[in-house]
């Protein structure tokens, strides 16, 4: 039990006997404070209230790892964990808005290789379910050199795994006049 007295857990009588404890779904759901990740929130959400679920969602960012050659300060990178801690605030409550506040979320903000944090974590954590945004708009070279993100945790996760696609909003041409 937790220091807020959620369990996960809710009993459902039965005809005969005790009631029976029903484990809640555990979710996690990639975010990376793109318009995209929010889309994803949302599909989650959405997928929540079709299945009349009330899951336990993780909302994990991972930061990706700083490689020799980067020249990001210390300071830069407390910049930037600070502005994604706001991100994940503000995807946890657009998913409490959502599902009317019927969803246990939490947060964790992680650093390393983001292909693999996603599944230790969805492991470390028991997820029964994975949702991971991914991009129609990665080039072919770019998927064959760094792989994809999306199509590594499919195949690796131990659980299910949802790959939601959103197109980008349509850009303006740029007027010549």
């Amino acid at each position: 039990m937790t220091s807020s007295g959620y369990t996960g857990m809710k009993s459902v009588p039965r005809k005969k006997g005790s009631p029976v404890m029903i484990k809640s779904p555990k979710w996690l759901v990639a975010v990376d404070g793109s318009p995209r990740s929010f889309g994803l929130v949302r599909h989650a959400a959405r997928r929540a209230a079709e299945a009349g679920q009330h899951p336990e969602v993780l909302l994990l960012h991972v930061l990706p790892t700083t490689g020799p050659n980067e020249k990001h300060t210390h300071n830069v990178r407390i910049v930037e964990q600070l502005q994604i801690k706001k991100n994940l605030r503000a995807a946890a409550d657009l998913m409490d808005e959502l599902c009317y506040g019927n969803v246990h979320i939490s947060s964790l903000l992680t650093v390393g290789d983001v292909r693999e944090r996603i599944v230790e974590t969805a492991h470390r954590n028991h997820s029964d379910h994975i949702f991971v945004g991914g991009s129609s708009q990665i080039g072919a070279l770019r998927k064959y050199v760094s792989g994809s993100i999306s199509l590594y945790v499919k195949h690796q996760a131990r659980c299910p795994v949802t790959v939601v696609t959103e197109q980008a909003p349509a850009r303006k041409a740029a007027s010549a006049w």
